[in-house]
């Protein structure tokens, strides 16, 4: 609560001081000391985050501006579905991210105060971390040292680090986003302050689809798998050709491109979206069919 007046265009004229407080008189502009974050959401799943602590805290009235085109806002502990009238949420926390599902696109301008500290404490197993920065931060440099780190992965999107498998097609975590992180004990998490060498802001597209199979439903429960190199020696694939993960009903719920046959390759693999009547991904216990499709000569493969 902390405001700056400033003297423009004309000489001060006379300056009062009693105490710490200070009065000049002259030409006034006043300047805020609250800062705004804009949230830019995709229609369907995504995750979200903010890295200021908003003035407006309760998530109703947060989105009340952009309540006809949210469907579900979701942390690991509780949801917000105006729909239903349901809100065990309460309050925005901005030490969490968020999953959240949206009618169609919107804009979001959150007002706020700067966060204390830029660090985040993480449990033993799966966290839904925000980005605690307005610059994008390097997820090698973020988790390097962390041992038992085992993934970091994009909430309803296909890229990932799995640094077991020396696997990053994630590259840097984005201000305004949201990512699940699974470790194996309790670590701090410290975002660097921002400089001009800072990286820049660069969204991840969804990888085209290449493929004669149905586009993928981008659901917020995942699951990964890992191709390691050795598998590829005597298969026959190849540099370009791409696998696909198939349900029981044949709906290609995952793919990925091979890129090098001498390096490991991931795959995410999404869950069934319960919000929609129509089975668009996988169920729980089902098992993962595999096939190939080789674009070169327009043919497809089953695998075993």
């Amino acid at each position: 609560n902390i405001s700056l007046s400033f003297t423009v265009g004309e000489p001060i004229i006379e300056t009062f001081t009693n105490g710490d407080l200070v009065l000049t008189q002259g030409f006034q502009q006043p300047y805020s000391f609250y800062l705004q974050q804009i949230l830019n959401i995709p229609a369907g799943w995504s995750g979200i985050s903010t890295y200021i602590d908003p003035l407006n805290k309760s998530v109703d009235g947060l989105f009340s501006p952009a309540v006809n085109d949210l469907i579900i806002l979701a942390s690991m502990e509780g949801i917000y579905f105006p729909a239903e009238a349901i809100n065990t949420l309460g309050n925005w926390n901005y030490l969490t991210g968020y999953q959240i599902k949206a009618e169609n696109d919107f804009e979001l301008t959150v007002t706020g105060s700067k966060i204390p500290a830029q660090e985040l404490a993480l449990s033993e197993g799966w966290n839904l971390i925000p980005v605690l920065s307005n610059c994008e931060a390097v997820v090698e440099d973020l988790f390097s040292g962390f041992s038992r780190l085992k993934i970091v992965k994009q909430v309803a999107g296909p890229y990932l680090y799995w640094p077991d498998y020396n696997i990053n097609t994630l590259g840097n975590l984005q201000p305004g986003k949201a990512y699940f992180v699974a470790v194996e004990e309790s670590v701090t998490v410290v975002f660097p302050a921002c400089t001009k060498s800072s990286p820049m802001l660069n969204p991840k597209q969804k990888p085209e689809n290449k493929t004669p199979w149905n586009d993928l439903s981008y659901s917020a429960n995942s699951h990964v798998v890992a191709f390691q190199s050795a598998a590829f020696g005597n298969s026959g694939i190849r540099p370009g050709d791409i696998i696909g993960a198939f349900t029981m009903e044949n709906i290609c719920a995952g793919r990925t491109e091979i890129q090098n046959i001498r390096s490991n390759t991931a795959m995410t693999i999404f869950g069934d979206d319960p919000l929609t009547p129509q089975e668009d991904g996988f169920m729980i216990t089902e098992p993962l069919y595999f096939k190939m499709y080789r674009p070169e000569t327009d043919e497809v493969f089953n695998l075993e």
